[in-house]
């Protein structure tokens, strides 16, 4: 899809779509790649080091990481399957730290850490190392994982409401499902489970609790989120300015991306695809891509993955 095509598609959406505004003025939509099937996509990254982009996806017992090459000229994607998740895991937020790839999982209380391998036959796999526990909140409890990103020594994990967990890796305890199925009340939560640091993220105009903070993306000193509503179809891009040791952040920029459901639905009809493009279709996935200092943005089980500048990244290096 070339961006005229796009300018053309944005026209042809925003006259027949009243419910969508159209594409955030302060964001361009540069092209897109088709995956080779779709998936429930629950994390994704960038990797400049070997120009691949992956993919953590899928609910038990189809969850799994596999990465892409992009064709820029094609407009299509390479595809490696790199590791399938075992029955009852469910994959969400993915990313790197060094040469160990981290994934959060949904509702296991795991956070699954890997090498990157080959196979008898040379393909290559990511090797399972290490599950570690999930740790506790404040309460003792052990927080759905959602989203998770890094800053090259912490990670950072969502869970769905408004809170943003950072994690040190090196203080992290092997998973222990007899210690998970645990309840404990706050007073009674063992000293070495906590995380290393909980943001509360609030809405800038109206001081609210910004629920539904989704997949993550740390560039520099701003991060980027996802925000999910189970009753709504959200296509919601956050930025925000972080403050390593406060308590709290407050978003700087809200970013929609409602068109994109609009481009999608019209590039599968273009390419005879059979859809009816009805029902929740949340934006979910967002990956820095360095070499162009854009953002590639896809959906749940979106076939389609687009690539998207927004206007504060554009002095990114």
């Amino acid at each position: 899809m070339t961006i005229l095509s796009l300018c053309l598609l944005v026209a042809t959406a925003i006259g027949q779509v009243q419910r969508c505004a159209g594409l955030d003025p302060s964001a361009e939509v540069v092209t897109s790649y088709w995956l080779n099937q779709p998936i429930a996509i629950g994390g994704s990254f960038y990797d400049p080091a070997d120009d691949r982009l992956y993919l953590s996806y899928g609910d038990s017992p189809n969850a799994g990481i596999r990465r892409y090459l992009l064709d820029v000229d094609q407009q299509t994607t390479e595809v490696e399957y790199l590791y399938e998740n075992p029955e009852g895991e469910s994959g969400r937020g993915l990313t790197r730290i060094g040469d160990l790839f981290y994934q959060i999982t949904y509702q296991d209380g795991i956070l699954n850490e890997f090498t990157l391998g080959f196979d008898d036959d040379e393909n290559a796999i990511l090797e399972l190392q290490h599950q570690y526990a999930i740790p506790r909140d404040d309460n003792c409890v052990v927080p759905e994982g959602w989203g998770l990103t890094d800053d090259e020594t912490f990670l950072y994990m969502s869970d769905g409401s408004h809170h943003i967990y950072r994690i040190n890796p090196e203080t992290l305890s092997e998973f222990d499902p007899h210690e998970f199925r645990i309840i404990y009340g706050a007073d009674e939560c063992p000293e070495d489970s906590h995380f290393d640091h909980i943001y509360s993220i609030f809405e800038s105009d109206t001081g609210d609790r910004m629920e539904g903070i989704n997949e993550l993306e740390l560039v520099n000193q701003n991060l980027y989120a996802n925000i999910y509503d189970e009753s709504l179809e959200t296509y919601r891009v956050i930025s925000i300015a972080t403050e390593p040791d406060s308590e709290s952040m407050t978003i700087e920029r809200v970013y929609d991306f409602c068109l994109l459901h609009e481009l999608l639905c019209e590039e599968l009809l273009r390419a005879g695809v059979s859809t009816t493009c009805e029902g929740p279709a949340n934006l979910n996935g967002i990956a820095y891509h360095n070499p162009t200092n854009s953002f590639l943005l896809s959906g749940i089980n979106w076939p389609i993955l687009f690539q998207a500048t927004l206007d504060d990244n554009l002095n990114i290096q």
